[in-house]
């Protein structure tokens, strides 16, 4: 021992109770004052590594500077740790800390020391301890003899889960998302997206999904509930008939028409969540007006004199056909009674007089109508689907595309 260096009592030998490794802790004294080690004497400071003097497997492991002294003048106190450490590998400092912090999840911490220079053969995700799989090493190298090692170990399983109201316009349905750690959670009802992380091998894994209130499959009727809707009611076309009050053989044919209503009716209403894009033939959609319409065909001839011809041996009655076709069309409408009628007005002859003379007679004036009806005879059926309307939700993580169907049936009375 130098003469600016003395031992200051015994050393202190303390033994890990896990690993059983001798830790030495030493005390010197050293004449001047200093307050790092770097300011020592080239003669006083040890290389790190250096064996103790007794304890030669214990290698030096750190070495500071603690306050003063006085002894023979002005001295500064010199500690010195050797820790004794494995001659290959790494063996565990302390004992395993479990705590169950992560939603219940096994949480364990566990520390390692060896010499420096050594390999280490964990892997991120793939080393197991107790069936947990390694989460995070910490590897510190405080300084160049002795390498540190904290391994943290994680039970597989669900982290965090929470929940919201499902997508818009999805009645009594909800929104999981979950984080997993180490595998991949088995979701509620529909996965409609996913997204993984991975940490030096080490995988987390977020997903979302959709359910019903109970956790089940979304697919199928969601709600369905009834309501009082509005509804168009079809008009009528029907032939009248106009008979002269004076003359029953005169008559004229006309269009009767009362035209389209609105009303309500009761509704069910069912909100379903499906695969299927298509919906119900318009067509044969309850209270249809498209799908219903009456043609007509109106026919009027006039017939009406214009005099006398006289030929050689007889006279000729000369009369002006006119004739007037007229062909409207009534989307929304059907016809009721007779498809077709034709009936005809005569105006009579008249005599003419000049005073008590007669001085000649008229001819008759007819006019003739006549009208046809085809198309609808009856109006559309006013029970059964009355809309269907389809809109895209979501698409699953397998691609599959989801619909939102809002279906109004009108029942049967």
């Amino acid at each position: 021992m130098s003469r600016t260096l003395e031992r200051i009592g015994r050393p202190d030998l303390n033994y890990d109770a896990g690993t059983g490794l001798l830790a030495v802790t030493r005390r010197y004294s050293v004449k001047g004052k200093y307050t790092t080690v770097d300011q020592l004497p080239t003669a006083v400071r040890e290389d790190w590594g250096t064996p103790d003097e007794e304890h030669t497997d214990a290698l030096l492991i750190n070495q500071y500077l603690t306050g003063t002294q006085e002894k023979d003048g002005e001295t500064s106190v010199l500690i010195r740790v050797y820790q004794q450490l494995p001659a290959t590998g790494f063996v565990q400092a302390g004992k395993d800390q479990i705590d169950y912090d992560f939603n219940g999840l096994r949480r364990t911490t566990r520390s390692f020391i060896g010499k420096t220079g050594q390999s280490i053969s964990d892997t991120i995700g793939t080393s197991e301890y107790n069936g947990d799989a390694l989460a995070q090493m910490q590897v510190k190298q405080p300084n160049e003899v002795v390498t540190e090692i904290t391994k943290i170990y994680l039970e597989s399983g669900v982290l965090s889960k929470s929940e919201s109201g499902g997508p818009d316009g999805l009645p009594n349905t909800k929104t999981h998302t979950w984080v997993a750690i180490g595998e991949t959670p088995s979701m509620p009802g529909i996965i409609i997206s996913k997204r993984e992380t991975d940490y030096e091998g080490y995988k987390t894994f977020a997903y979302t999904s959709v359910s019903r209130l109970d956790g089940s499959s979304p697919v199928g009727v969601l709600d369905e509930w009834e309501d009082n809707i509005t509804v168009e009611k079809p008009g009528t076309i029907s032939i009248g008939t106009y008979t002269d009050p004076s003359n029953a053989s005169n008559a004229l044919v006309f269009l009767a028409k009362t035209g389209r209503t609105t009303g309500r009716a009761k509704a069910e209403i069912s909100v379903s969540l499906t695969t299927d894009k298509t919906v119900t033939d318009p067509s044969t959609y309850a209270y249809n007006l498209d799908s219903i319409f009456v043609s007509a065909r109106i026919i009027s001839t006039r017939k009406s004199p214009v005099g006398m011809e006289q030929g050689e041996s007889l006279s000729i009655a000369v009369y002006n056909l006119r004739p007037q076709v007229d062909t409207p069309e009534f989307r929304g409408y059907y016809y009721t009674g007779d498809a077709s009628k034709t009936e005809t007005w005569v105006n009579p002859a008249t005599i003419v007089r000049d005073d008590d003379s007669i001085v000649g007679e008229t001819l008759d004036e007819t006019l003739t109508t006549a009208i046809e009806l085809s198309g609808a005879s009856s109006g559309p059926a006013v029970t059964g689907i009355f809309d269907e309307q389809v809109d895209p939700v979501f698409k699953g993580m397998d691609g599959t595309q989801y619909f939102r169907k809002v279906t109004y049936t009108i029942p049967a009375s």
